[in-house]
């Protein structure tokens, strides 16, 4: 797979969503406040190449204070145990952490989030919030089955982890498998249940 400086991907420009899957994910795009670290960025362009992220070194926020060709937010829905899940992705190139004493760092960082609804073609959704006074702000969007099959298959098969023995566990939560371990995880309805089950 190839890959490219990361301020050299080109992000997907958010398609117009036509079916009523690709309506809500839209409607129910978060916002992201990044108070520390990297701005979210594209991690592959049209033609499969992958983002070459950052060394972990120098400033938690250095070379990656935002792409000046856009950034980028993934996501993927299905149905999971009756609900509809929209899983958001944003790629981060480098991510640092302050640990006891130290900082730890490492290349690549995927981040994400669930939105569960009952049903994605109910066009009198309401959403759950919590209130912030802090203002995000919103990526062009672009779904796992807007992507091109080389995008797609870049994602699904680069390793983003590149750890001893993938001790980081960084994977591209949109891929197959991963996915629906992430929807499983994240599942919030019922948990007792599912324990005592």
């Amino acid at each position: 797979i190839n890959t490219i400086n990361h301020d050299q991907v080109q992000p997907f420009a958010q398609p117009e969503p036509v079916s009523d899957a690709e309506k809500a994910a839209v409607k129910f795009k978060p916002q992201l406040k990044v108070s520390y670290g990297c701005e979210p960025y594209p991690a592959v362009d049209s033609n499969g190449s992958i983002s070459g992220g950052l060394k972990q070194t120098g400033k938690p926020d250095g070379d990656c204070t935002g792409s000046e060709l856009g950034s980028q937010v993934y996501s993927r829905s299905d149905w999971y145990k009756g609900k509809w899940a929209i899983m958001y992705a944003w790629y981060f190139p480098k991510a640092r952490q302050f640990f006891y004493k130290y900082f730890y760092g490492h290349r690549h960082m995927w981040q994400w989030a669930v939105v569960w609804i009952d049903d994605p073609a109910f066009d009198n959704s309401t959403s759950s919030l919590r209130l912030t006074e802090d203002t995000g702000e919103t990526q062009d969007l672009i779904q796992w089955d807007q992507l091109t099959d080389a995008a797609r298959e870049s994602l699904s098969s680069f390793d983003f982890d590149e750890s001893l023995l993938n001790l980081d566990k960084i994977k591209m939560p949109l891929k197959d498998g991963v996915f629906t371990d992430k929807l499983k995880r994240s599942y919030p309805f019922s948990r007792f249940r599912e324990i005592l089950n």
